[in-house]
């Protein structure tokens, strides 16, 4: 069920403008006249999307894949508002059909891509309206979409790539800590039961082991539940603008926390890249780049570049002042300053981090696996010795 906004003539002649919930135009359309009003426009509400975009998501690959096909049917010289309806007819996502049919709508009206598009950044990205916009006013739609389609396929690529390289090492740091929790919670109580009849003095550190099981064993619901409150209270001080800052910072100090930080800069730069090929002012590009930062602590450490940029200083110069550009990357930065090819190098610049990348990642992946099952093993296996310690030396507890 949706909401529609509707303007209809009642029978007095007055123009009234109402709301009405239903699931498709046609129902729409019978509703209003059965309230004796004579239906003058149904619109799909944008309260629909407001809501829908917190409980509802269109994939990385159906953007793509929607681009990839706009820029074919474009290239083959089919009309904009066709090649929409071509790709809507295909579309399979109820909620992505759903927005389609708004752009074809507004396309229909008269509105420019761009325009249409604009009032969906969580959906097609914040920089997809200005990079159109830029495209429109060149004349180089085509190549425009192809080009940030290139961006989105390279910035997806990159973000898979950091996600796996985290999937493994992360499964089994965590299956390492159940059962290292499992021992100490079920396993060591019962070993401080058979110790216990003995009357001897255990070694240190199997009694530091067995009372650290039993408090484990005695208090496992209270540092569950205790637990699951500070992530809640975490999850909602997160929201709030200060707190945010902070704990984005936090997650650059992280061990794979420059890896977030080269990601951004990276889809930065591309943005920017773009931008400016399509023709944008470099002031606009910056700030319209800037949009596509998440992580709001380097969002408040990019945001001074336009101004900087307004009073006289070079790219390369206010990039270094933001403390977060490797220095290779700046010193492609300033050749392509001093060529006049900023846009060009920009993107090489770009290419050169994005490589850098893959090449940290897959050198940490060969590390970093073995290191945690080393790691979570002589853990598991001190607290296994911890506790069979005094067995080595029983007959001395017996006697």
């Amino acid at each position: 069920m949706y909401i529609y906004d509707v303007k209809g003539i009642n029978y007095e002649g007055k123009l009234l403008s109402i709301k009405i919930i239903g699931n498709k135009k046609k129902d729409i359309e019978e509703t209003v006249r059965e309230r004796g009003l004579f239906p003058l426009s149904i619109e799909f509400s944008k309260k629909n999307f407001e809501y829908l975009t917190k409980i509802k998501k269109i994939s990385a690959n159906e953007i793509i894949h929607f681009n990839r096909e706009l820029y074919s049917l474009l290239r083959a010289g089919i009309p904009l508002l066709k090649s929409l309806k071509i790709i809507n007819s295909k579309v399979e996502n109820p909620y992505f059909k759903l927005i389609m049919e708004d752009i074809i709508s507004n396309v229909e009206k008269g509105k420019s891509l761009s325009e249409s598009v604009d009032k969906f950044p969580n959906v097609f990205g914040s920089l997809f309206a200005p990079i159109i916009n830029s495209g429109e006013k060149s004349g180089k739609l085509v190549e425009v979409i192809e080009d940030y389609n290139n961006f989105l396929k390279k910035t997806n690529y990159l973000k898979k790539k950091i996600f796996q390289s985290l999937i493994y090492p992360s499964f089994v740091a965590g299956f390492a800590i159940v059962v290292f929790i499992f021992i100490l919670t079920f396993i060591i109580p019962k070993f401080a039961e058979f110790y216990k009849g003995f009357g001897a003095e255990l070694p240190l550190l199997t009694s530091l082991t067995i009372s650290f099981g039993n408090f484990m064993k005695n208090n496992i619901l209270f540092i569950f539940l205790t637990i699951i409150l500070v992530v809640i209270l975490l999850r909602k001080l997160i929201k709030q603008h200060r707190f945010k800052i902070i704990y984005d910072k936090l997650k650059l100090k992280l061990p794979f926390g420059f890896l977030i930080k080269d990601f951004y800069i990276s889809i930065y730069s591309r943005s920017l890249s773009l931008l400016l090929e399509g023709g944008v002012t470099i002031v606009k590009s910056i700030d319209s780049s800037l949009k596509a930062i998440k992580n709001l602590y380097l969002y408040k450490l990019l945001e001074p570049v336009s101004k900087r940029i307004i009073e006289g200083d070079t790219l390369s110069d206010t990039f270094e002042k933001t403390g977060i550009f490797p220095s290779s990357y700046l010193e492609i930065v300033k050749v392509g300053e001093n060529s006049g090819s900023i846009s060009e190098m920009l993107r090489e610049a770009t290419d050169y981090l994005d490589e850098k990348i893959e090449e940290t990642i897959t050198s940490l992946i060969s590390f970093i696996e073995p290191a945690i099952i080393i790691g979570m093993g002589i853990l598991i296996a001190g607290l296994l010795i911890s506790v069979y310690l005094p067995i080595f030396s029983i007959s001395q507890v017996v006697h």
